[in-house]
């Protein structure tokens, strides 16, 4: 009898599991349709808030790939005796993180960084340090708060972690795709809501640049940049 290959997320209970699978399905055949996905060792996911299920549908997705989870909310951050990184990350940081990814759990304890998505340095610094050069960016209903001013309801940015659609799509760019979760297409034109207004306009502004692939599956959008034949440095 041909052995039974272990789930990539068979720490979770039955229902975590199931639950994990349906974000992840309409997902899956798009890593069919691009093989150049195979290549994603690092997930790193912008904005996770008090959410759990991303991390685990990235699992499925990349089971390979280290996971990290970076968010910017203060009382969040204090919850869980953060301490703010900027530029680079810090030994027991990285240790927490490689930690949670050899032994995932249903909390992803230790995967969770206090730190901005699109700190460049810091991103390319966890990169450097664990030996990946395949970067994606996920996000699960952070979308709003990731191009918006406040990264909580009464919780402001400071300037310098502002985002703008620019930085999400600008080439080069810090990520080889994105997958951004939390729309229903069919449910929601657009000028619905301010939330949904970001998906449409990130796809919009993806496309016009036409250096990304762009996909809309059931319940996000798909960006892959599209990578030039070779790159010259200045």
């Amino acid at each position: 009898m041909a052995k039974e290959i272990p789930s990539p997320i068979g720490y979770l209970d039955q229902e975590m599991q199931q639950d994990a699978k349906d974000w992840a399905e309409g997902i899956l055949p798009l890593l069919k349709k691009y093989p150049q996905l195979n290549d994603i060792d690092c997930v790193i996911e912008g904005g996770k808030g008090n959410g759990r299920i991303t991390a685990h549908v990235a699992k499925i997705l990349f089971p390979q790939a280290l996971y990290v989870g970076t968010d910017l909310s203060p009382s969040l951050n204090r919850a869980l005796h953060l301490k703010r990184l900027h530029e680079a990350i810090d030994p027991i940081s990285l240790q927490n993180i490689m930690a949670a990814n050899k032994n995932p759990s249903y909390e992803m304890q230790g995967a969770t960084i206090s730190g901005s998505c699109f700190d460049g340095p810091l991103i390319m610094d966890i990169l450097k340090k664990t030996g990946r050069n395949h970067p994606l960016l996920i996000t699960k209903n952070a979308l709003s708060a990731i191009l918006g001013r406040e990264v909580d309801p009464g919780e402001r940015k400071k300037d310098e972690d502002k985002i703008g659609l620019d930085t999400l799509i600008n080439n080069p760019n810090l990520y080889e795709a994105q997958i951004h979760i939390g729309i229903f297409w069919d449910d929601t034109p657009a000028g619905t809501d301010n939330v949904s207004d970001r998906f449409y306009w990130l796809e919009n502004a993806a496309v016009s640049q036409d250096k990304w692939i762009t996909e809309k599956f059931d319940c996000g959008l798909f960006l892959l940049q599209k990578k030039p034949l070779f790159q010259t440095s200045k």
